[in-house]
């Protein structure tokens, strides 16, 4: 489809919307896209980040190919924070994570544990990993790399499985939520995960707006199992006692 038809919808799109848009930038010519996004929001400020499911080298497409024109969705992230949560004793790896670990730049990441593509696939931790997955979220919303973004999903018991028949919101308004990470699957009448909704996560998600992006001032995890992270607040949390398995 020519720019010049595709650009005119995402304009409309973008003023109705949250002035941030994902693009599943892969399958486009990163230059045409460029010119696409340049196109689409003009007088708008708009957060652009793309889906490159892609190696940073080594094939015809790679993630660096698109980093000078908006973030990415980094899918690189959540393999190497959760492999690391689910093995014991390995949180003081953490101490430099990030650049470091030859992450692509802070401001060029969009992070998260799963999401809708990798929830049922390669993803190491899902809502199925119960205690494990809820820590993993914690440590994102606490530590200053990339712009986190949590999933909002519903249990399911097969690859296949499609969204449940209820709305997340009943008739009077009450919530069809499992409404806890111990939940790894569904109660009567509460067919949706909405880990958004976990205390533990929304109380997560006003520290990093109130300790925004600031470096790591302090960190400490002497035993590899408990961490303790200043970053314009202090946080302290443990790996130790978590329910589940850490399975997918």
């Amino acid at each position: 489809m020519p720019l010049g038809v595709v650009a005119p919808s995402c304009i409309q799109c973008i003023g109705l919307a949250n002035p941030a848009s994902r693009n599943v930038a892969k399958h486009m010519d990163a230059g045409d896209l460029h010119r696409l996004m340049k196109e689409a929001a003009p007088g708008h400020s708009v957060f652009w980040y793309q889906e490159v499911y892609a190696p940073p080298s080594g094939q015809a497409v790679t993630t660096h190919m698109y980093t000078h024109q908006g973030a990415l969705e980094y899918f690189d992230y959540a393999q190497h924070l959760s492999k690391n949560i689910i093995a014991e004793g390995k949180l003081q790896h953490f101490h430099n994570f990030g650049e470091a670990w030859s992450m692509v730049h802070r401001s060029k990441a969009v992070v998260f544990v799963d999401n809708h593509d990798t929830q049922r696939g390669e993803a190491l931790l899902s809502y199925k990993g119960s205690r494990y997955y809820e820590f993993a979220n914690i440590f994102m919303l606490a530590h200053p790399y990339g712009y986190p973004k949590i999933m909002s999903s519903y249990y399911f018991k097969n690859f296949n499985q499609g969204p449940p028949s209820a709305s997340v919101h009943g008739q009077n308004g009450e919530l069809r939520c499992g409404g806890h990470p111990s939940h790894v699957s569904g109660r009567p009448g509460k067919p949706w995960v909405c880990e958004h909704r976990w205390p533990s996560l929304a109380n997560m998600v006003r520290w990093r707006r109130t300790a925004d992006a600031h470096n790591v001032d302090k960190f400490w995890a002497k035993d590899g199992n408990r961490v303790l992270i200043a970053a314009a607040l202090a946080l302290a949390f443990s790996s130790t006692g978590m329910e589940g398995n850490g399975g997918r």
